[in-house]
């Protein structure tokens, strides 16, 4: 099935995800880099190995996959139905929420 999107200019925006890997990974490799300036070493390898990649990286790899599912979200995606149907579509509600039993 082909998949259109409403909005496709939208997915320009798709561009900043990976800018913004790009300056995370620049960050962390200055943030290395300032680490090693400290005169005990074995104070920072403590601190460093208590923390796994994962829960190091975990709260921008969220970030990066909320913005990306953000971005193709509000560019609408559509799945075209194969055929198309005519009709009205009713809906009845009943709302008995301040009744009392």
């Amino acid at each position: 099935m082909p998949l259109n999107f409403g909005e496709p200019m939208l997915l320009l925006l798709l561009l900043i995800v990976p800018i913004a890997v790009l300056l995370y990974r620049a960050h962390q490799h200055k943030k290395k880099k300032a680490a090693l300036k400290f005169s005990s070493l074995g104070i920072i390898k403590q601190a460093s190995a208590k923390k796994t990649f994962l829960r190091m990286h975990l709260p921008f790899i969220l970030m990066a996959a909320t913005a990306t599912l953000t971005i193709i979200g509000l560019a609408d995606p559509r799945i075209p139905l194969l055929t198309e149907k005519e009709g009205v579509n009713a809906v009845l509600v009943i709302d008995d929420s301040g009744q009392q039993p």
